[in-house]
């Protein structure tokens, strides 16, 4: 772990137990410490066999593809708390102590609850055709698959928790991906570019009916005869080699149908693509994905933050379980009809401080840049930071016991030092912590 100097704070022993210094004035036992944080890697085929190794500093390529590192306490891969006795699991850890780890406010709100999930995602070719459920889909449909039987670990299942997934991807690198419906206009010329015989009824459909095609399209083409499928694929491969070259405004989304194609050949995913906004963030921007919202990561990697939910229903474009009705019932749900793709640069707060804001109760995203000083980090609840890049340190001083003693209150001075690719916990009972950092930071919280 490495240790950047501070003039106030010491330095950890190697091999210490908690990140706490000394406790003044009194011997009743401390509240609970920040802690590093061990993440877990989720292994899937289209991750990248060497991004999340070289954030971590690890040797690559790896062995088996990386697609995503998880920071939370999910109960699929709770993170472990390195820095706590016995390093438990962080979802255990708020079982047993929910008003210290998450504050009473957050566990209020949440019911005993972590309400967010930050992960690093990196993916080295295209996944899934998803959508994530509201609030009403994920109890009931998570209800409805216990009563079934279905294990929640099972690989057919859809709702994994009761909770909703919106979620928020902010680009690490460039990042592309294919999220919510184009304009009717867009898709009709984007049709004519192509001038694809066999789906001259979608273009039909959508110059009749504008924006209410787009779930009954996106319906058909998912419930397309095998036959019809494979023609209408066939003319869209020659289609891109005939046009694929030409200057013009549609060269990018061209060169993702083609890699897509490439993917997955006899996926009916590959023609609702022709329906979806290409989304191309730059490093710094990121995009909200709100529940309901048709979506799908291409190539890149990004900080993910999202509700702690690992509900999903995929419509295609995978090798893992497709539920083409559940999907299509997400796209069609009132509850979860939004506006367009939100895509932006974070707002800045203040110097070397901005934030990604989202329409959600769930989480809110920080980030922080090296500005030669330190920032009092916004207490609103729990908190995972992770190190970008650079170092990053953590100071507080602050109490820990709502029972003072007669010589005064108890306080604590903890010390935490994270490098790159490190996380840390922060429990929303802690006040005044300072964050300093020589690189980037990111900051996941409870939302407004």
């Amino acid at each position: 772990m490495s240790v950047l100097k501070h003039p106030t704070a010491p330095r950890l022993a190697p091999g210490a137990g908690t990140a706490s210094a000394a406790v003044v004035g009194s011997s009743i036992e401390p509240g609970p410490a920040i802690s590093r944080l061990q993440g877990q890697i989720q292994h899937y085929a289209w991750g990248s066999d060497v991004a999340i190794a070289a954030l971590q500093a690890r040797t690559l390529p790896t062995a088996r593809p990386e697609a995503e590192l998880w920071f939370g306490a999910h109960e699929a891969a709770p993170s472990l708390l390195l820095d706590a006795p016995g390093s438990p699991a962080l979802d255990a850890a708020i079982v047993d102590q929910p008003l210290a780890l998450l504050g009473a406010a957050t566990a209020t709100r949440f019911g005993g609850r972590l309400p967010f999930l930050l992960k690093v995602l990196a993916a080295a070719r295209p996944l899934s055709l998803q959508v994530h459920p509201g609030v009403v889909e994920a109890v009931g449909g998570c209800a409805a698959e216990d009563r079934a039987g279905i294990p929640r670990a099972a690989a057919d299942r859809c709702f994994r928790d009761p909770l909703p997934k919106p979620e928020l991807l902010r680009a690490v690198t460039p990042f592309a991906a294919l999220c919510g419906f184009r304009s009717p206009a867009t898709t009709i010329e984007l049709l004519r570019t192509l001038q694809l015989d066999s789906l001259s009824w979608l273009e039909e459909m959508v110059r009749a009916t504008g924006h209410d095609a787009s779930v009954p399209a996106v319906g058909r083409l998912l419930r397309l005869p095998a036959t019809d499928r494979r023609v209408a694929l066939a003319q869209l491969r020659t289609a891109i080699a005939a046009v694929e070259g030409t200057p013009g405004r549609w060269r990018s989304t061209l060169v993702r149908l083609r890699t897509l194609l490439d993917a997955y050949p006899d996926d009916a995913g590959v023609l609702v693509a022709l329906l979806l906004d290409l989304i191309e963030l730059a490093p710094g921007e990121a995009m909200f994905v709100p529940p309901g919202t048709p979506h799908a990561y291409l190539e890149g990697v990004g900080v993910e933050v999202m509700a702690a939910s690992d509900n999903v229903q995929r419509g295609g474009l995978t090798s893992k379980h497709v539920d083409v009705e559940g999907f299509l019932a997400l796209l069609g749900s009132p509850e979860t009809a939004r506006p367009a793709t939100q895509v932006a640069r974070p707002r800045v707060l203040g110097r070397g401080h901005a934030g990604h804001r989202a329409d959600t109760a769930y989480f809110a995203l920080d980030e922080y840049r090296a500005d030669g000083g330190s920032h009092t980090l916004p207490e609103r609840g729990p908190a995972i930071v992770l190190c970008l890049d650079g170092q990053a340190e953590l100071t507080t001083t602050g109490l820990t016991t709502a029972r003072p003693t007669t010589t005064g209150p108890t306080t604590t001075r903890q010390y935490i030092s994270l490098a790159q690719g490190e996380a840390a916990f922060v429990p929303g009972t802690h006040t005044g912590v300072r964050l300093t950092c020589t690189g980037t930071t990111v900051m996941a919280t409870p939302g407004a």
